[in-house]
């Protein structure tokens, strides 16, 4: 098979939402352990369609031949009506070897020590836009390489995520015995659904 294309790319300031970026990132659908980092901006704004057009123009100039409309580009209008361009890249080289998605500050410093990016946080990605050809299914992969963070939020995974003590009572950790064993609950992965892109220019 010939050689797909590739190419640089680089974000505007966006939100940041499920990154994950340190140990061994998160499963995707196939079981495969991946880093990613989601880049939300909001739908309508140039920042927004000027990514959009680049990633469009790429796809126009590189898709194979006798492709039609591509199955997915890399991004995805969310419920909110926010887009959601999602990066990731594998944890390891085919070598084996460890891969690093490597951390700037404001000041395009490196962060040396390890971060927990939380939603909220805000910032660019720098990736590299990808052709894929799976037989029908073709598009564009936005694949992670960096993260410049320009707004920390630290995720704190002891949270409560968002709720508050119920004082009438109520189920408590407490009523649990201590012989009963309880499965954890798994937390459904984050996958950009397939959507046709929207074509602005």
């Amino acid at each position: 098979m010939a050689n797909l294309a590739k190419q640089p790319i680089i974000t505007p300031r966006g939100k940041l939402r499920w990154v994950f970026v340190t140990g061994q990132g998160r499963p995707n659908l196939n079981g495969e352990n991946q880093y990613q980092a989601v880049l939300v901006l909001p739908d309508g704004s140039k920042e927004a369609d000027d990514l959009i057009a680049q990633i469009e123009q790429f796809w126009e100039d590189n898709k194979p031949k006798n492709a039609r409309d591509p199955k997915s580009m890399g991004y995805r209008t969310n419920k909110d009506g926010e887009i959601e361009f999602n990066f990731k890249t594998s944890t390891t080289f085919p070598d084996g070897t460890a891969k690093k998605v490597k951390i700037f500050d404001s000041r395009a410093v490196e962060v040396t020590r390890e971060l927990k990016i939380g939603n909220g946080s805000e910032g660019r990605i720098s990736g590299m836009m990808a052709i894929y050809d799976n037989g029908p299914n073709k598009g564009v992969t936005l694949y992670l390489n960096s993260i410049q963070l320009l707004k920390y939020k630290e995720y704190d995974g002891s949270s409560a995520a968002g709720f508050e003590p119920v004082e009438d009572g109520g189920f408590t950790a407490d009523d649990v015995p201590f012989d009963t064993s309880i499965e954890p609950a798994i937390a459904g992965d984050y996958e950009p659904q397939p959507a046709k892109p929207k074509r602005r220019f």
